[in-house]
């Protein structure tokens, strides 16, 4: 005993493996088991004792998430953005079952349409959707958010201990991992998930391999046998949720600093590693930023602090006040924060496990801050314009667990040495064994102790959320039975889309249980307009200032059926068209997915400021008159450069016979026009269209707010529009798999040189 410290272990450790240096230090209470380097620990019966009640612990905690989460598996509607990862689910399952490449087709049902798969992050939606044409899509979707939240702290335990923490600590960080609780609701928790929270599956997706990523990436600075798994763990937090992704690239940058000894090895492998992830991820990122100039920017929320970073001091303030680990509960979590933190800084150059879970909080945290605090020095970080740094707080998150766990592992051990010590001074007998076991009982009494209160909170929300899903599921099967005709009328009328209400109008009071009928419509997968602001289509943000007084509107957002309250009338000319109980449906007979235009100037703008110029031609009477801008498109964000209108008379004609497919992209009409005019097709602009106009292929052209338009001649034409997707993901994948294999090929080298 030196210090306070048992050495034989250690000297043993030296000896069977001398590629591990283990520097000693004379803390008193910290035994040389935290200084276990490798996921490989002693199976000495202290040892074991740990391994067991870790064991013992992840069981519980999991067994606990089981049983009160499993409210989750229930089918009902959602009342929040998983309405639309489920929609997206859906379509995986269908154009899977057809055949179809998902990422290559028209999404058509929310925002007037948009390449979804391709903008926004598809991996998850992939996996779900192949599983589900086994298991069904929507059962595969809700056991899929059920079981992910519920298992997270294996995912939490397997990690740390691949990073090198002891047993115990690695439990003692799982266990904790459900009972986060922050101000803003969106990190690793459970309120980000819940039915009655945000919904945010694409990033519990994404919670699985971010530990992954960071624990195989600590492990390959040193050893190149972990560069494909932690090649493979980065590449999927990628595809899976982007903000995710940068958090995962993010270490890559980072862990070659933590250790100055062998820094060379380390920023080599830290090099290849990166440059192996960013060519095996090019099958998501390359057609994003291929086409990032047809993906808007939500200029709604983009100077808010929801985009832009909450700031350096309002997120050093929730964490220092306990509010980003336990708010609105006694900060039990953030105390062992705290000790994690400081016993960390003490053993930083000790202990090696301490490092990446320090650094990673510390730049998790940096990064959180976003241009609120860094201003114009955010531009340096790629896609900088379509990131929301508020997320960047699940990093903290993530990596405060490591710590709280360590924190409370650490300082019962600090506690039981200290009573070592005052053992030893009156008995020469060995106490050691009796020791390690009263140090890992105190560190599980500790862990009971500090999850009181988080049981308490957590279980009522949970209890919360069953009640609330109970009672959506009772209120479905009652309305089910009375929205099942107008529904299936919606689906065999492909002549345009229905409004049902929306956040701005007043839709919220329209519901069906505790969820919005708008929100309902998205469970059936029909095309609407009203649940605004969940894709990247450029006519996401003109939606947002949709007027249902306005009869132009209608015709700009092809919306031909308004669905109300029985009761209830609607603000324009229209014709009831069906009651079933509660729900009546109306016809709009002037709007279809069709209109009739004639040029009138053109309005420069981008991505980035579309839905604030949109308002320009939404407010005035040019498309009544039939008259439409068409938009001349910037890749860079210049803004509005100004709009020359034509006078002249308005377009005389119509559209006599109409086919639409929108679930395959297809639109087909027939115009009858006494001058050539322009055939407006009210869906979002992409490239990826292509028209014929009496067979002939005719070049698309972008229509005020966004809008797809063809040039037709005077007299009848027979106008077919199809969304072409992007054709380069074969190529792309084939680059992806290149990528993974120079990882692999690195690591066989590295498996070789072991054997030798």
């Amino acid at each position: 005993m030196v210090g306070g410290w048992s050495t034989s272990r250690c000297v043993c450790r030296i000896r069977s493996a001398p590629h591990l240096a283990v520097t000693m230090i004379s803390t008193p209470g910290i035994s040389d088991a935290a200084l276990d380097l490798g996921p490989r620990t002693s199976l000495r019966h202290p040892l074991r004792s740990e391994a067991v009640l870790s064991y013992v612990l992840v069981g519980a905690v999991s067994i606990w998430n089981i049983i009160s989460l499993y409210p989750m598996s229930k089918v009902v509607a959602y009342p929040n953005d998983s309405a639309m990862h489920e929609q997206m689910v859906r379509f995986a399952t269908a154009n899977l079952e057809a055949g179809k490449a998902p990422a290559t087709q028209w999404y058509p049902y929310l925002n007037e349409g948009s390449p979804q798969f391709l903008h926004y992050q598809q991996l998850g939606a992939l996996l779900a959707g192949a599983i589900g044409t086994l298991a069904g899509a929507v059962t595969t979707f809700h056991w899929s958010t059920y079981l992910l939240i519920a298992l997270w702290p294996v995912v939490i335990y397997a990690s740390a201990r691949i990073f090198g923490l002891p047993c115990l600590a690695a439990g003692i960080a799982a266990t904790c991992s459900p009972f986060l609780v922050s101000v803003p609701g969106v990190g690793y928790e459970q309120k980000a998930y819940l039915w009655v929270g945000f919904g945010m599956w694409a990033q519990l997706c994404a919670s699985w391999t971010l530990p992954l990523a960071w624990a195989t990436t600590w492990r390959a600075m040193t050893d190149r046998r972990w560069m494909l798994p932690a090649g493979l763990c980065i590449v999927a937090t990628i595809g899976l949720h982007f903000e995710t992704g940068y958090l995962a690239l993010a270490a890559v940058v980072v862990m070659p600093f933590l250790v100055w000894s062998h820094f060379g090895t380390r920023l080599r492998n830290a090099g290849l590693l990166l440059l192996g992830s960013i060519v095996g991820s090019v099958w998501a990122t390359a057609p994003l930023l291929i086409n990032s100039r047809w993906a808007a920017v939500n200029s709604y929320l983009a100077p808010t602090g929801l985009a832009r970073g909450y700031g350096a001091r309002q997120d050093l303030l929730w964490l220092v006040r306990g509010q980003t680990f336990d708010d609105g509960r006694i900060p039990v979590f953030t105390v062992a924060l705290g000790v994690g933190l400081v016993l960390g800084l003490t053993l930083f150059r000790n202990f090696a496990g301490m490092r990446p879970a320090i650094g990673m909080f510390a730049v998790s945290l940096l990064l959180s801050f976003g241009p609120t605090t860094w201003g114009p020095i955010a531009d340096v970080i790629p896609g900088h314009t379509d990131l929301f740094f508020r997320r960047f707080l699940i990093g903290v998150q993530l990596g405060g667990l490591y710590l709280v766990g360590l924190g409370i592992y650490l300082g019962a051990m600090w506690l039981v040495g200290t009573t070592e010590q005052m053992v030893e001074r009156r008995s020469s007998s060995s106490t050691s064994p009796q020791l390690n076991l009263a140090r890992n009982l105190l560190a599980v009494f500790v862990v009971g102790i500090i999850l009181v209160p988080a049981l308490v909170e957590i279980r009522v929300y949970d209890r919360h959320n069953a009640a609330d899903i109970q009672l959506q599921a009772d209120a479905e099967s009652r309305a089910d039975p009375q929205l099942a005709p107008i529904v299936a009328f919606l689906r065999t009328h492909h002549d345009g889309r229905v409004f049902a209400g929306s956040p701005d109008t007043g839709g919220d009071q329209f519901r069906i249980g505790l969820v919005p009928v708008y929100e309902i419509l998205a469970n059936y997968d029909i095309d609407e307009v009203g649940f605004t602001m969940r894709t990247a289509s450029l006519m996401s943000q003109p939606e947002n200032e949709f007027n249902p007084g306005n009869p132009v509107d209608y015709r700009i957002f092809g919306i031909h059926y308004l669905l109300l309250p029985t009761g209830a009338r609607p603000c324009v000319a229209a014709v009831r068209t069906r009651v079933s109980g509660e729900f009546t449906l109306w016809t709009v007979p002037s709007a279809s997915y069709f209109s009739l235009v004639e040029p009138s100037g053109v309005l420069t703008q981008d991505r980035a400021t579309i839905g604030r110029f949109s308002i320009r031609v939404l407010t005035s009477d040019l498309f009544g008159l039939g008259r439409d801008p068409v938009i001349s498109w910037h890749a860079t964000n210049q803004g509005y450069h100004g709009v020359a209108w034509l006078k002249g008379p308005s377009v005389t004609g119509g559209v006599t016979r109409e086919m639409s497919s929108t679930p395959s992209g297809t639109f087909s009409t027939t115009v009858q026009t006494k001058q050539a005019a322009v055939l407006v097709l009210s869906s979002s602009y992409d490239p990826g269209w292509r028209a014929e106009v009496n067979g002939r292929a005719t070049p698309t052209m972008a229509m005020a707010p966004a809008l797809v338009g063809v040039r037709v001649p005077a007299g009848i034409s027979r106008v077919r529009f199809v969304y072409l997707g992007f054709t380069g993901y074969p190529e792309l994948l084939v680059g992806s798999l290149l990528g993974l294999a120079i990882l692999w090929l690195f690591g066989r080298d590295a498996k070789r040189g072991r054997r030798s």
